[in-house]
């Protein structure tokens, strides 16, 4: 990921966990030196939660998930949920 970084570079996004050809997880160490890699270079450090937030793994969010045995003060810039909260909706408009 360091090598990927460019004066362009705003943000770096990622799932924590991967849900689609199988699952993948970040490791804690993985998501701990992402921080730590956007904090030294000013850059956001964005979450998508879409698969695998809103409590599917136990927790509200995955990351939270993969480092809940750590003692660390972690926290993601921004986090997509989209997916997830419309999950119980039921539609008026379609009768669903």
């Amino acid at each position: 990921m360091r090598q990927a970084i460019t004066a362009q570079t705003a943000a770096i996004l990622i799932e924590p966990i991967q849900g689609e050809s199988g699952v993948a997880i970040a490791t804690p160490e993985y998501l701990i030196g992402l921080r730590t890699l956007c904090d030294e270079h000013n850059l956001l450090l964005l979450f998508d939660e879409v698969q695998a937030g809103h409590f599917r793994t136990g927790k509200f969010q995955s990351w939270q998930r993969i480092l809940e045995n750590r003692c660390v003060d972690f926290q993601p810039d921004a986090v997509s949920m989209a997916k997830s909260f419309g999950g119980g909706f039921r539609s008026a408009r379609f009768g669903q």
